[in-house]
């Protein structure tokens, strides 16, 4: 039997009286309207049909008010089979309608990768005032979501979803957003409306927008339905579980050999992940499907659930503890509903005295126990061998730290100031300034660091960029030209050198969406000032300790002098990968007060 079930607590079920609309009948009022409510475009009518694992049908009208709204008539579409694309302009010209076509020479294919093809439309004629109308099929395809809003509103939207398979088909609305929608069920559709979708806010800082996104999910029965069955699915699956009870002599051997000669777990386990990360090469491409561990390790290279699969056999061969995590990267979003589709990445999870220890061996440039930052969103499950699981958390805890401390001279003289600054940084930080360094063309590090303008950098040592579990350690000389300001005999010159921020990163005054700031850091910045013979100190900025409620973050700034130098400390430290939006004000104030420092004056005067 055919079985739709309708998530009854999400949405409230009326009588629709939906207005028709049929493509090309565009009226003029539509296009005389002019009400764009601080808008640069908006979607006046979306309407989606979906018969579920077959054919889907879009058709959207667009009113274009700004010429910042232009961008709506490069329109893609994120599929490969599309058929039957119809695309028109229409604009008023005289009190009258003129329709332009989209021909086939504004239709494009993009090859995105070597699986992946969108279709590019090109909308001609485009004014401020247009309508761009737009209606495409595509047939055999699985949509596991229907998106409900987009960056500018929608007037009125519309979506009849049909179940013709023989299993049940699960509806819900993304249980992070509350949208203005309504639905019923008529026979055997469900048939979602709502009018005055509100735009999605753009907003800095945010790890996937699709969690923030109004959307319908939709999701089958065809295999399971929670959680326990999604790991026996996995635990009994020949690409995944299977693969760790394959008893292979060479590797068994190689990872007993490697291992043979530590008693400590921690130092067993850093050899066997060295071993792995240097000899398999990974191909760029996630997933949860394995080749085989030993296909894998006979070619030297797989994706990332090869590399880490043959990276827990081998720790279990050598004695230690260690089972596989299936987690959602935050390019793949949330895990909204019950799904094995809501995984995309496959990590090991080591247990040494009751602690894990996540490990992923295909990145480059991170440490033992450190994985890309792309993989800290939210939980993931642990899978043991007995088939059962550990919800456990992929957030790092462990603050990344990024620590200078410069010595400088002043040049009263010549307006600028020469110095020297030491510079260590710590997990994220070094990961991040490895990856900068060996990815860039630019052989010399002095260029590399410079970020142009009035900084010179020269003299510049590094050390640990290989070394992988140890701080990165740079060290360099520089020049600041025109650092000092003269103005009637006094000198004024800003306390944080270049690392100030003289623009508050957070601009928002309101915030909808928790601040993803990747992982917790500390910064902290040590600048001593030698004073110039014959100059003394005017005045300085005003110390600040700011702390967020709950230990959210924190910042200090100190600053003192002597006869012969000004001591400036600023430290900073934001102890959550993710803040929740009640949060934003303390943090959007934290902030000033570092955009405040940033541009105060110390001011010097001769004696």
């Amino acid at each position: 039997m055919r079985t739709l079930i309708f998530i009854v607590f999400f949405f409230q079920f009326i009588t629709i009286n939906a207005q028709v609309y049929k493509y090309g009948k565009v009226s003029i009022g539509e296009l005389a309207d002019n009400n764009n409510k601080g808008q640069s475009a908006k979607i006046i009518y979306k309407k989606i049909n979906y018969l579920y694992g077959d054919v889907f049908e879009m058709h959207l009208r667009i009113k274009i008010y700004k010429k910042e709204g232009f961008k709506y008539a490069d329109w893609k579409i994120p599929y490969k089979q599309v058929k039957a694309i119809k695309a028109t302009t229409y604009n008023l010209e005289n009190n009258q309608i003129v329709a332009t076509d989209v021909t086939k020479k504004g239709i494009f294919k993009d090859k995105v990768s070597k699986s992946y093809q969108i279709r590019k439309i090109v909308f001609p004629n485009v004014k401020e005032g247009s309508i761009l109308e737009l209606k495409y099929k595509i047939k055999n395809i699985w949509v596991s979501s229907i998106l409900v809003q987009n960056y500018i509103p929608i007037d009125v939207f519309e979506a009849k979803i049909k179940n013709p398979v023989n299993f049940q088909l699960i509806l819900r609305e993304n249980p992070y957003v509350k949208m203005p929608i309504t639905g019923k069920i008529i026979n055997d559709k469900v048939v979602f409306s709502g009018k005055n979708i509100p735009a999605l806010k753009e907003e800095n800082y945010v790890g996937n927008m699709y969690n923030h996104m109004g959307q319908i999910l939709i999701y089958s029965k065809r295999y399971f339905s929670t959680w326990e069955e999604i790991i026996g699915f996995f635990y009994h699956a020949e690409w995944f579980g299977k693969q760790l009870k394959k008893n292979d002599i060479l590797i068994n051997n190689k990872a007993k050999n490697i291992a043979r000669n530590e008693k400590d777990s921690i130092e067993k386990a850093k050899k066997i992940y060295a071993y792995v990360k240097e000899t398999i090469q990974w191909n760029h491409y996630k997933g949860l499907y394995s080749k085989g561990i030993k296909k894998t390790y006979n070619e030297k290279s797989g994706n990332i659930a090869d590399i880490n699969l043959l990276l827990i056999v081998m720790l279990q061969q050598a004695g230690l503890k260690a089972n596989p995590m299936i987690i959602s990267s935050k390019e793949n979003g949330w895990i909204l509903y019950p799904s094995e589709e809501n995984f995309d990445v496959v990590l090991a999870a080591l247990e040494i005295d009751d602690k894990i220890i996540l490990l992923d061996a295909s990145n480059t440039n991170g440490g033992f126990g450190e994985i890309p930052i792309d993989f800290n969103n939210g939980n993931g499950l642990v899978i043991y061998d007995n088939g059962t699981t550990l919800n456990y958390s992929t957030m790092t805890k462990e603050r990344s730290k990024n620590k200078n401390i410069a010595s400088v001279t002043l040049d009263i003289e010549n307006l600028e100031v020469l110095g020297n600054n030491k510079n260590q940084k710590t997990r994220y930080y070094a990961w991040k300034f490895r990856d900068l360094y060996k990815e860039s063309n630019e052989t010399s590090i002095d260029k590399l660091m410079e970020s142009g303008g009035l900084l010179k950098i020269y003299n510049a040592e590094k050390k640990n960029i290989d070394e992988l579990n140890l701080p990165v350690t740079l060290s360099y000389d520089f020049i600041i030209e025109d650092y000092i300001e003269e103005i009637n005999n006094k000198y004024y010159f800003d306390p944080l050198l270049f690392f100030g921020k003289k623009e508050n990163k957070f601009k928002e005054g309101k915030r909808e969406y928790p601040i993803d700031l990747d992982f917790p850091y500390e910064e902290t910045f040590v600048i001593n000032f030698d004073i110039p013979e014959g100059y003394k100190v005017e005045s300085m900025p005003e110390n600040k300790n700011f702390a967020i409620e709950y230990d959210i973050g924190s910042l200090l700034f100190q600053i003192n002098s002597t006869e012969k130098q000004i001591h400036v400390l600023l430290k900073i430290a934001i102890n959550k990968s993710v803040i929740l939006p009640q949060y934003y004000k303390s943090l959007y104030e934290l902030f000033h007060e570092y955009s405040n420092i940033s541009n105060s004056k110390i001011v010097l005067v001769k004696q």
